[in-house]
């Protein structure tokens, strides 16, 4: 059964209650899947498949004041609190409920609560090709850790290989990463596709005029030292870039969006959807 990632979630209080919020840039994905699109204000049930178990859930294009509010569509998936699907996901991410509950001050007033990179927990959406509805894989903190604790001691850029490469591409058997190799395959692959296999820092598509696909997903924060595999934390670059940035080591600006080099160089995305 071939399954095409349409998403990936960090698991969060609201996915822990009521919902999922579907991020703008793999709307077209899942419509296309659903073989439907949404008008604001409509909702339909959808099956939503997890370890063998089968659950409906509505997706649901929110309604809102486009007048008033400047923004694009709200997709979500929703189920309420005391729905089987519900108490699954706060039994599968136990660790992430134990924290959002002990955080009470946050609770009552509504804050998100954002938990630090290696201890958050995701939750993987994907379409199975020739089946109705949608698969949910959870991946936990301990998937995580247990998995990268063997990768610690490798550089930066033969992990970020490794997590890219097919399952039978020859790695040492003695390192298993199959949930982090699929998640991350499964997450890169659709941001290279997002960005028509071009560069975010300079634009190019490198092979093109070959046929070729010569892209690479980098993690922004070290996935060595943040253990972050969410898609906020890879950027689709180049192999030339790819390999300046790791020799290179520069500091990115969050909140500008460009590379600080330690020479003075800064250098900025010409391309951008995600971040």
């Amino acid at each position: 059964m071939a399954e095409k990632l349409i998403f990936e979630k960090i698991v969060d209080k609201s996915a822990l209650s009521d919902g999922i919020t579907i991020p703008l840039a793999y709307h077209e994905a899942l419509y296309a899947h659903l073989n439907r699109r949404l008008q604001r204000g409509e909702s339909m049930p959808v099956q939503l498949r997890m370890n063998g178990t089968v659950y409906t859930v509505q997706l649901k294009n929110q309604s809102f004041d486009a007048q008033k509010y400047n923004r694009s569509d709200i997709l979500q998936i929703r189920y309420s609190r005391k729905s089987p699907i519900a108490g699954t996901l706060r039994t599968v991410f136990s660790q992430t409920r134990e924290k959002v509950d002990l955080n009470t001050a946050a609770r009552m007033s509504g804050e998100r609560i954002i938990l630090p990179a290696k201890e958050q927990e995701y939750i993987m959406i994907y379409a199975a090709q020739g089946q109705p509805g949608l698969l949910l894989e959870p991946v936990t903190a301990g998937d995580l850790s247990q998995e990268m604790d063997q990768l610690h001691v490798l550089p930066e850029m033969m992990i970020e290989e490794m997590l890219s490469a097919d399952e039978n591409a020859g790695i040492d058997e003695k390192v298993r990463l199959t949930k982090v190799r699929r998640m991350n395959r499964a997450i890169g692959d659709a941001l290279k596709a997002l960005y028509g296999y071009r560069c975010q820092i300079c634009g190019a598509f490198i092979g093109e005029s070959y046929g070729a696909q010569v892209i690479r997903a980098h993690h922004i924060d070290y996935f060595s030292r943040s253990m972050n595999n969410d898609a906020s934390n890879i950027m689709i670059v180049c192999p030339n870039h790819h390999a300046v940035i790791h020799d290179r080591n520069p500091e990115f600006n969050v909140r500008n969006k460009t590379y600080r080099y330690p020479n003075g160089f800064v250098e900025g995305l010409v391309l951008n959807q995600h971040l």
